[in-house]
């Protein structure tokens, strides 16, 4: 029987939620009729930055798993309701898909729309509306710099592969009370989390107080994530560990790629009441498309799981007098809102400074430009 249990909806985040509402759709939707009008062309004339992955036009919005523009939407759309089947390309399916020439192969764009991971099982949020694509941009105006996607997936994964170091020393099988990160091995753990969101550039671009509430709602669960890929050393002598193996049969067959990207989802993912900033929501677009290979299902229940096993993981997690007074910033990351569903806002930036005179160093500064 499994450890976990469906969290109550009232503690559901903002993610999980949208992902359950999307699965609740059992059918693609008729075309819409097209309503023109004076919005469309006001719309028109925002350039909206994000392109199409797949011909590099202008995206409309997330469709089916990826950022897409409406020509390559409905183009996807008529192909799989209709189950069309084209003739096979003449050019041995090398053909470049692009805005100017995405109507000459039709073999070669659906094989395109495929890779770059549509799907009908997708992710799939819709046309972006005028109000919420200016606040898209807005938020991609403010990220810190314009890396490149490509340019901001090596540096993610770099930076995973440095946790990753990190937090396999940071295991400790022996520890009597079943939890593999306990106390003499946190200040590690808990530095390399922060330096792993840190490598985010997107993720400085939010503002500090954002950074700050997201880090103490979900730095906990970010360490059960990255400690469970290599939880198969430990004896399942715990409901802690037994839960941990349970996780990491769940995400054996992810790449690296994906569990990072999941890492980061799990690290900015909001609860359902709070209301993102645009660079939130643009961040949380961003990593949503990189995990549109992973069925809504899955991801919806991983992310169950990770909450169930943060519940369980908070009744081992106790810290320790000595702890607490030697690392009371730890020690605030380790309280609310960690383990409690949607608590106010406000309470979370009048916790412990930082750092302070009698503190043991530790850097959980976040860089500022």
């Amino acid at each position: 029987m499994s450890a976990f249990r469906p969290v109550s909806s009232s503690g559901q985040s903002l993610i999980t939620l949208a992902i359950q509402s999307i699965l609740a759709q059992t059918s693609f939707p008729s075309p819409s009729s097209s309503i023109a009008s004076t919005s469309d062309t006001t719309e028109s004339s925002l350039d909206f930055s994000i392109e199409c992955q797949v011909c590099q036009d202008r995206a409309s919005g997330f469709h089916y798993g990826v950022f897409a523009c409406e020509g390559c939407k409905g183009f996807f759309r008529r192909s799989i309701q209709q189950k069309i089947s084209y003739r096979e390309c003449s050019r041995d399916d090398s053909c470049t898909v692009k805005r100017s020439n995405r109507n000459r192969c039709q073999y070669c764009r659906l094989k395109k729309c495929i890779a770059v991971g549509m799907s009908k099982e997708g992710v799939r949020f819709g046309r972006v509306p005028r109000r919420e694509k200016e606040k898209m941009m807005e938020g991609a105006k403010k990220m810190k710099d314009n890396q490149s996607i490509d340019d901001l997936t090596s540096s993610m994964e770099r930076s995973f592969e440095t946790l990753i170091s990190i937090m396999r020393m940071s295991i400790d099988s022996s520890h009597v009370d079943g939890c593999p990160l306990h106390f003499d091995s946190f200040i590690p753990s808990i530095q390399s989390i922060v330096d792993y969101i840190n490598s985010v550039p997107q993720f400085i671009a939010l503002p500090q107080e954002e950074r700050i509430y997201l880090l103490k709602l979900n730095a906990i669960k970010g360490l059960l994530l990255v400690s469970s890929t290599y939880s198969s050393h430990l004896s399942p002598s715990s409901l802690v560990i037994q839960s941990l193996h349970s996780l990491r049969s769940r995400i054996s067959n992810l790449s690296t790629n994906s569990i990072a990207h999941l890492t980061v989802l799990i690290l900015i993912n909001p609860p359902s009441h709070y209301s993102p900033s645009p660079q939130l929501e643009f961040l949380l677009s961003y990593t949503l498309s990189h995990l549109s290979p992973i069925p809504p299902s899955t991801l919806s229940d991983l992310l169950s799981q990770i909450d169930s096993l943060s519940s369980i993981h908070s009744f081992y997690l106790q810290p320790r007098p000595q702890f607490r007074a030697r690392h009371p910033s730890i020690t605030s990351l380790l309280e609310t809102p960690c383990f409690q569903s949607n608590p106010p806002l406000t309470s979370f930036f009048h916790s412990p400074p930082l750092s302070d005179a009698t503190e043991e160093p530790l850097d959980l500064s976040l860089p500022r430009n």
